[in-house]
């Protein structure tokens, strides 16, 4: 195994990246050894880390796809645990990590990734990067997707003809709930200095020091609203600390 940058891994055959490596100097280091497997995260913010927490994915792909093994530290016992990709839980937008009552702290993970022409690599990587500029509110500070898709199987009794045109895979058939935001005419509503972003309604934004109770606030009013609306109910893909 040879040591190829900071906080990096590869041995030919894994990639191993600590969870403090920032995901566009991990997509850097992929474009560099020509590693294909993670053209999805183009764009993707935060660190490594963060993305095995909540298993991120976008595009289709999540980082569950990729990762064979992750090393954490439980700070309640200081213990460090190793766990396979099957022993961590990962289901949509969420990992033992994130459910756990007890508190730990991801070191590094392992990811297995594919030869690829590295032209091709950083293309599609730039093609994510370009949506996110288009689509979401990236030119405001803001903590991403508030809320996690809607996954139809969770509504099998849900009447979805009124969803027919939005309805995609990602990476099984969700409603997008930007899409049930805004039907419930929640873009561009503001409590204090956080705003639903009118570019992308699954996003609140800081417009004007926002503290974070304007922003819980709004969390509470778009579920209440989608709810009333819809019968939906919406689940928080970030995370609040007491």
């Amino acid at each position: 195994m040879r040591q190829d940058i900071k906080n990096f891994d590869f041995d030919g055959n894994e990639l191993t990246a600590g969870g403090g490596v920032l995901m566009s100097e991990l997509l850097d280091f992929a474009v560099s050894e020509k590693l294909s497997g993670l053209e999805w995260a183009g764009g993707l913010p935060g660190t490594f880390g963060g993305a095995v927490c909540d298993n991120a994915g976008a595009f289709q792909g999540e980082i569950k796809d990729s990762v064979t093994e992750v090393l954490s530290l439980d700070i309640e016992t200081g213990k460090l645990k190793r766990r396979k990709n099957s022993e961590c839980g990962f289901d949509y937008r969420k990992s033992i990590f994130k459910t756990s009552p007890s508190r730990e702290i991801i070191l590094e993970a392992k990811l297995r990734l594919f030869p690829g022409v590295r032209s091709e690599i950083e293309e599609k990587i730039n093609e994510k990067i370009l949506y996110r500029k288009v689509k979401h509110p990236i030119d405001y500070p803001n903590i991403g997707s508030i809320f996690k898709n809607v996954a139809l199987s969770l509504y099998p009794m849900l009447d979805i003809s009124p969803f027919s045109k939005v309805i995609k895979t990602d990476p099984f058939p969700i409603i997008p709930t930007a899409y049930l935001v805004s039907e419930a005419g929640l873009k561009g509503v503001s409590c204090g200095g956080a705003m639903i972003s009118p570019k992308h309604s699954n996003f609140i934004v800081n417009v004007l020091d926002a503290r974070a109770d304007d922003v819980q606030n709004l969390i509470e009013l778009i579920k209440s609203e989608v709810f009333k609306k819809f019968k939906i109910k919406l689940e928080e893909e970030v995370l609040i600390s007491p």
